[in-house]
């Protein structure tokens, strides 16, 4: 078998999901874009090897149709053709020529051939994955752009509390656009440890207590979070509890909240003037 990271993928520091069952596998991506972090990695690799196949039935469990989509093309791009000794994954990666093969020659195409060359509709199973590969492909991008906003206003709070002793800190982010894991995603890549190789350095900001707010058409999403060493000064539920029960607000905290990270939602009531700009400001 040829070892994970030939596959080109990021391999993160531990490995948080083990696969059970398809349906499992479903509501844990329901809320994210990979089995871990905010990018592709060897974790997902793992768990498509695992699943052995397409998900059975895609509009029973999108979530995990659409992971699946994206992962195998991947794979597919990865080794192209039909690759020998990666274990689970050949039938994804052979899948381009299966259908380079399957295709009417263009001379069975000019003589229209058995059925005219015609092919019949895409299945409900096609349709789906071809939505589900459209998403995954937006959503990538989306990401890319989430973490390149969130990587540097880590930097920029880093600056600002080596050169004046700050500590907490609340601003907005505009890219999650008032989704609610992309935020997530957001203090992540502000809290992320910077790379000291890397072109351009990003996050940093860690060791600041923050509160971030993204306000979409019909939700504001927030996000606090506290690092360690300063939880016995202040809860991170308390704090978001506290912005939650705000009259201009009105947010809803969200389960699995704890001292250093918590997260919240306010939706927007037109017909009660609670908007999500007013909300944010």
């Amino acid at each position: 078998n040829i070892p994970l990271r030939q596959v080109g993928l990021h391999t993160p520091s531990n490995m948080p999901y083990a696969y059970k069952s398809v349906k499992d596998l479903d509501t844990h991506l329901a809320t994210r874009s990979y089995v871990s972090g905010y990018q592709a990695s060897t974790d997902d690799l793992t768990v498509f090897m695992a699943l052995a196949g397409a998900p059975p039935a895609a509009a029973a469990t999108p979530h995990a149709a659409r992971w699946y989509a994206h992962i195998s093309a991947l794979v597919a791009s990865t080794f192209p053709g039909t690759p020998e000794g990666v274990t689970g994954v050949s039938g994804a990666a052979a899948a381009p020529a299966a259908a380079a093969a399957a295709a009417p020659s263009k001379k069975d195409k000019k003589k229209g051939g058995e059925d005219g060359g015609k092919k019949g509709p895409p299945s409900a199973e096609e349709i789906a994955a071809m939505k589900a590969a459209k998403q995954a492909e937006i959503e990538k991008k989306l990401i890319k752009d989430v973490t390149k906003e969130g990587g540097k206003k880590g930097v920029e709070i880093e600056g600002a509390a080596d050169m004046g002793g700050l500590e907490f800190f609340c601003t907005t982010m505009e890219k999650p656009d008032g989704e609610l894991k992309f935020l997530k995603m957001s203090m992540e890549a502000m809290n992320e440890v910077p790379d000291p190789d890397g072109e351009e350095r990003r996050g940093g900001s860690g060791h600041v207590g923050k509160m971030l707010f993204s306000a979409g058409t019909e939700a504001m999403s927030m996000v606090a979070y506290v690092p360690k060493d300063k939880q016995n000064r202040i809860n991170a539920t308390e704090w978001l509890k506290s912005v939650c029960g705000d009259a201009g607000v009105k947010g809803e905290l969200q389960a699995g909240g704890d001292a250093g990270l918590a997260t919240a939602i306010a939706k927007a009531n037109p017909d009660a003037g609670m908007f999500t700009i007013k909300m944010k400001d």
